[in-house]
């Protein structure tokens, strides 16, 4: 979707500049046709063949993970970005709607954005703006890309609230900031051929040191601004073992599979019980309550009846729930169920809630692992 409405974005403005030169419009119709069918091709497909009705047509996230103008130009790490927070306290980084487009790409748009406003004023900053905005193709462009960042920031819906209800399509949206990354590769892409032309005219004019270094510094500084960052997803990955290499899992866990009849049981039932997913009806969830029931659902093939998902189904939703509420509560959940097979209850903790010990408390116990960890029946 991102890069669909940058492609709509796109196409609509060209449509808009041809349209006033009185131009030909079958190109321009074209795409946008092909655009808009896309776009409704996959919203057809996505209500025909889902069958989860009562999906949240309100999800959370939008007021919280837009992007912000330090998004695109302060870097989430290494020295500038530090340096940066330090003068400037109020840089706070939203990480889905973090663009960065680099020191050099940056302290470029900075110039745009002073030429710009010098060229209101001054004849020679309006002859050297025209002369970055020369390329139609790049221009139009860019103004997309400008386009789908406004939407990025929220822009004005951040401003004002009220008016995102008037927009249902856009409200579906829970990371918006997401939509900046257009703005990254297109501004890239300026930059590059400008920074081109900067360098081959160095080269022409005999000033090839000149040429050179700007060519090796603006390849080698994102390198070096990247360092941080690829440290950071390095150690967090060989910090951490795939939990699901079926390798790595311990013989002791090994063995309590084997004891398992699996044709026995429906789904895993966890204690302590979670579900979150519809945002209307949710409990709270355990860090190692999902870890080891997912894992314990991938090795074994059983379903968990537990979830940490987004905009599952409400109406699903508040019937699994009702499954640990008192029992005056109705459980419409039980003719969904098969009454010829139990739970695979997997027990990670003894501090349960009065409902959840009732579910325990019926249970049978099959078999015991250090911690806690354990499966019943």
């Amino acid at each position: 979707m991102i890069v669909l409405a940058f492609l709509l974005a796109n196409s609509s403005i060209e449509f808009i500049v041809r349209l006033f030169k009185k131009q030909s419009l079958k190109h321009s119709i074209a795409s946008l046709s092909s655009f808009i069918l896309s776009i409704l091709f996959f919203y057809c497909f996505a209500k025909l063949t889902d069958n989860h009705i009562g999906r949240t047509d309100n999800p959370s996230g939008f007021f919280l993970y837009f992007a912000e103008l330090d998004n695109i130009l302060v870097p989430s790490y290494g020295p500038i970005g530090v340096l940066l927070k330090k003068i400037i306290p109020s840089i706070k980084l939203e990480g889905e709607g973090n663009a960065y487009v680099g020191i050099v790409n940056a302290l470029f748009f900075i110039y745009i954005i002073v030429v710009s406003i010098g060229s209101l004023f001054l004849y020679k900053a309006r002859t050297r703006l025209s002369k970055y905005f020369a390329d139609k193709r790049l221009n139009i462009s860019l103004l997309a890309a400008l386009l789908v960042l406004i939407i990025a920031m929220g822009i004005p819906f951040v401003q004002f609230p009220d008016l995102l209800d008037h927009f249902s399509v856009i409200k579906q949206f829970r990371a918006i900031g997401r939509f900046s990354w257009p703005f990254f590769f297109v501004f890239s892409a300026f930059s590059a051929f400008h920074f081109q032309n900067i360098i081959l005219y160095q080269l022409r004019n005999n000033r090839k040191i000149i040429g050179i270094g700007l060519l090796v510094l603006i390849l080698c500084l994102p390198f070096y601004e990247g360092i941080g960052r690829q440290k950071f997803i390095a150690n967090n990955v060989n910090g951490n073992t795939n939990l699901f290499e079926k390798e790595l899992i311990n013989h002791d866990l090994q063995d309590h599979f084997k004891e398992v009849v699996l044709e026995k049981y429906q789904a895993i039932f966890s204690l302590p019980f979670y579900h979150h997913g519809s945002e209307s009806f949710n409990r709270t969830r355990k860090d190692e309550a999902m870890k080891h029931t997912m894992r314990v659902s991938y090795f074994t093939g059983l379903p968990n009846i537990s979830a940490n998902l987004t905009r599952s189904s409400i109406p699903e939703s508040k019937k699994i729930i009702q499954l640990i509420t008192p029992n005056y509560y109705p459980k419409p959940i039980i003719n969904e169920l098969d009454s010829n097979r139990a739970f695979l209850v997997v027990l990670l903790s003894k501090s349960l809630t009065k409902y959840e010990k009732y579910v325990l408390n019926r249970s049978k116990q099959l078999t015991k692992m250090k911690g806690g960890f354990a499966f019943m029946n």
